[in-house]
C-alpha cells in the first residue's frame, strides 16, 4: 500500500483553491437580495418575478449586476441569433 504525504505547502494550496472558489460565487439561489426595501433569497425574488432561475443565473454568469439579472422587462439576448441551421439539398 502506498501512502502520499502532504506537505504544509500542498495543504496550504487546496485550501486556497476552496476559498477562491466560495468567494467566487456570483450566483446562488440562497443569497439575499434586497429590492425597493424588500429582502427574499435570489430564488425567491426569481420565482416572484416570474423568471427561470436557470436565466438569472446564466445573466450572473455572464456578468449583469442582481438587478439586471432578475429583470423580466429585459429583451432576449441576440447572441445567438446568427446561428442556424442550413437544410440545403446536396
Amino acid at each position: 500500500m502506498q501512502y502520499h504525504t502532504i506537505t504544509d505547502r500542498q495543504l496550504r494550496l487546496d485550501l486556497t483553491v476552496v476559498e477562491a472558489a466560495r468567494v467566487r460565487t456570483v450566483c446562488a439561489a440562497s443569497t439575499p437580495i434586497t429590492i425597493d426595501g424588500v429582502t427574499r433569497t435570489a430564488g425567491e425574488w426569481a420565482a416572484h418575478l416570474g423568471i427561470k432561475w436557470q436565466t438569472v443565473k446564466m445573466r450572473r454568469m455572464r456578468g449583469d449586476t442582481w438587478r439586471e439579472a432578475l429583470n423580466p422587462a429585459r429583451p432576449r439576448g441576440r447572441w445567438m441569433k446568427s446561428w442556424g441551421v442550413s437544410l440545403a439539398q446536396r
